[in-house]
């Protein structure tokens, strides 16, 4: 597409002033039936931060519509305007905008790749000890160590008919039916609690549950000081 619409362009210069924005890329493509617009649009602020805009006014979508008209089915039209004010215009076919797409997701595993190994070496080794442990245990003789919320709430112990139980808690609610471990006596629960560490109970290779709210250090300390 070597020439733009001058009202188009216009437009696109308008919207990037609402959003304040310096870069703006806006992606349209008609619908299945042809009837109606897609429109996904995203800018870069001046102090790097990303905005996103569904409210595109009906001269816009109009605008939009009559460039698709001429295109065939498989096209859309990609819009970016850069920090000068530039328009430029670009076809782009299903097929490209399916290789961005999993160009994307390569790039997000290989960041979560990235971020889940520097996680996993940053994991304290450093023994919760046993004066923590005995905090804790006479802690939970009042209360139970869990985080309550909606669905998943992590890893947590639970003191019942006087056996703490350590397993899974659920929309704030123990489960007894994820009972990963029980101790029946103090000295039973503190020395194991004792000789734990933030990596020893991560729950490492576990997908999901693999540090997802699970006991820490830090959490402990907090659990006995509140």
């Amino acid at each position: 597409m070597k020439f733009l619409d001058p009202q188009l362009q216009s437009a696109m210069v308008q919207l990037a002033e609402k959003l304040k924005v310096k870069t703006l890329t806006l992606e349209a493509s008609m619908s299945r039936n042809r009837r109606s617009v897609d429109i996904v649009c995203w800018g870069e602020t001046h102090d790097g931060k990303t905005v996103s805009e569904f409210n595109f006014g009906a001269e816009l979508t109009a605008l939009l519509q009559k460039a698709l008209s001429t295109a065939p089915s498989e096209q859309g039209l990609r819009l970016k305007i850069d920090d000068r004010g530039i328009v430029t215009p670009h076809w782009i076919t299903e097929r490209e905008r399916a290789g961005e797409r999993q160009a994307l997701t390569n790039e997000i595993a290989k960041e979560e790749k990235r971020r889940l190994k520097n996680w996993r070496e940053s994991l304290s080794e450093q023994p919760f000890g046993m004066e923590l442990s005995e905090k804790v245990y006479k802690k939970l003789s009042r209360e139970s160590l869990c985080y309550s919320h909606r669905d998943y709430c992590g890893m947590g112990f639970e003191k019942r008919g006087g056996v703490i139980f350590y397993g899974e808690f659920e929309d704030g609610s123990f489960c007894p039916s994820t009972i990963s471990r029980e101790f029946k006596s103090e000295i039973e629960f503190t020395t194991w609690l004792s000789r734990q560490t933030d990596r020893s109970l991560a729950r490492l290779g576990e997908a999901f549950f693999e540090g997802n709210q699970t006991v820490t250090l830090s959490r402990l300390v907090e659990f006995v000081r509140n």
